[in-house]
This record gives structure tokens, C-alpha cells and sequence, in this order.
């Protein structure tokens, strides 16, 4: 019996599911073992196959459906996000840094968990206030006042500075509303900027993830920890992410 694991995050597993049903049906494979395990706290999906030697040929090109209908969405043959963005920072030769305000510390946590992340990483800090981003990272007062603490303008100066400060080669920053109070219309509760990349390149970008607190915190993680390892990988930022806070498998 041979087995394929699929690593994934940001697609919703009922998707999944009825997208792998059609997929069996369009290759005639009559009975398929498969589970989408979704018991990670963090979000991510682990697509698990079982298939005999003799059937190598037609799950090829039930791999390659896969491929090409959830390539973004697909990160690891291997590993969940925080063993992963570790293994591709070493083979990129990269260090980072992390900034955090709504998370609180947490995406540090989770690369810290992983034995061997001083290879890679440098810095992790919480900036919880417009004073320690001031501070600790040089946003500017006048980005804070005209743009608010959680804005585009204010992720991408924390990157910024906290590249300056640290020297390091990547750096991410999280700045968000993780609710349930805090909320306005204009940024409600769940809304949160995440900042990306090198000195050179900084991205960011814009989701609303309501969720509990905890909840948006784990999301926001996983979130942050994938766009990452895209820009490593030169692949392009997912815009569209599912964001889901159950835990069930599903078997077929």
C-alpha cells in the first residue's frame, strides 16, 4: 500500500471533498481510501490517499487534478506551515523576524515549537501599542494618526522597521482587531493587515477573519506563515483564503 499526503491551507474541506468525488468519477477509480484530516488547531488540511502499486498510473493523473485545481492552496507533501516555512528559510539561506501586535506573540511560538528554528530565526517581538511600534520598530506618529495602528501603511512600516533593527533577510508583522470588542464599521472586529517580505519588498495584505479570538489569532498565524513561504518561493500571494474554526474529518 503506497500513501500521498497533501498539506494544505485555505480551502474549505467540504470543497475539497466534493471536488475529489468528481475527480474519482471522471477517472472511473471505483473505491478510493482517502481522509481530509482538519484536527489542526492552526487551520491547515492534510489530504491523506492510499492506493496500491498497480494503481500508480491512474493516481497520477488524479495527483495532477489536484495539482492544478488546488495549487495555491497546497503547500507540503511533508509538513504543517511552521516545520515548513523552517525547512524552505534554510534552503533559501534566509533569517527572520517577526513583529506581532493582535497575535500576541503567537507566530513566534509556533516557529519556536519546531527544534532547530535558531537556524533561521532572529527576532520575534510584540508591539501591542502605538508607543512600542514607535518604539521598537520606528513607525512614524503621523502613520499612526492619519492611518490608525491596524492599516496597510502601519503593517508595511513595522516590516520595514523591524528589517532595519534586526538585519534580518524576512520579516513579517501582524496588526489587527481580534475582537469582540475594538470593532468599528470601518474595521470591524476580525480585520487584520499582514505585512510580508524583504526590505526591498514588502508586501501586505487585507482580510476580515471573524472569529473568535483565539480563533482569528490561529488564523492570522497560519495565514501570515504561508504568504511567507509563497514570496520565498516566488509564487504568487493568496488572496482568497477559507477560513474555518471546525475540526472534523471526512472520510469517503
Amino acid at each position: 500500500m503506497k500513501q500521498q499526503n497533501f498539506y494544505m491551507f485555505g480551502i474549505s474541506p467540504i470543497i475539497l471533498q466534493d471536488n475529489l468525488k468528481q475527480y474519482l468519477a471522471q477517472l472511473d477509480i471505483k473505491t478510493s481510501d482517502f481522509i481530509i484530516d482538519q484536527t489542526s488547531d492552526f487551520g491547515e488540511l492534510k489530504l491523506i490517499i492510499h492506493y496500491h502499486q498497480s494503481q500508480i498510473p491512474v493516481y497520477s493523473q488524479l495527483f495532477k487534478l489536484l495539482y492544478d485545481s488546488f495549487k495555491p492552496y497546497i503547500f507540503s507533501e511533508e509538513f504543517y506551515l511552521p516545520e515548513y516555512l523552517i525547512e524552505v528559510l534554510r534552503n533559501h539561506s534566509k533569517t527572520l523576524s517577526i513583529a506581532e501586535s493582535c497575535t500576541g506573540g503567537m507566530i513566534s511560538s509556533q516557529i519556536t515549537k519546531i527544534s532547530g528554528a535558531s537556524s533561521v530565526f532572529d527576532t520575534g517581538i510584540v508591539t501591542y501599542s502605538n508607543a512600542s511600534k514607535m518604539k521598537f520598530l520606528g513607525v512614524d506618529e503621523n502613520c499612526l494618526i492619519k492611518n490608525g495602528a491596524v492599516s496597510r501603511q502601519t503593517a508595511k512600516a513595522m516590516v520595514s522597521g523591524l528589517l532595519h533593527s534586526t538585519h534580518s533577510d524576512l520579516g513579517i508583522a501582524v496588526t489587527g482587531i481580534a475582537g469582540p470588542t475594538g470593532g468599528t464599521p470601518e474595521k470591524p472586529n476580525g480585520t487584520v493587515y499582514i505585512g510580508w517580505g524583504s526590505q526591498k519588498n514588502i508586501q501586505t495584505q487585507h482580510f476580515i477573519i471573524p472569529l473568535s479570538r483565539l480563533e482569528f489569532q490561529k488564523k492570522v498565524t497560519s495565514t501570515a506563515i504561508n504568504q511567507l513561504i509563497r514570496f520565498i518561493l516566488k509564487e504568487e500571494a493568496v488572496v482568497n483564503y477559507y477560513f474555518d474554526h471546525r475540526s472534523n474529518n471526512f472520510n469517503l
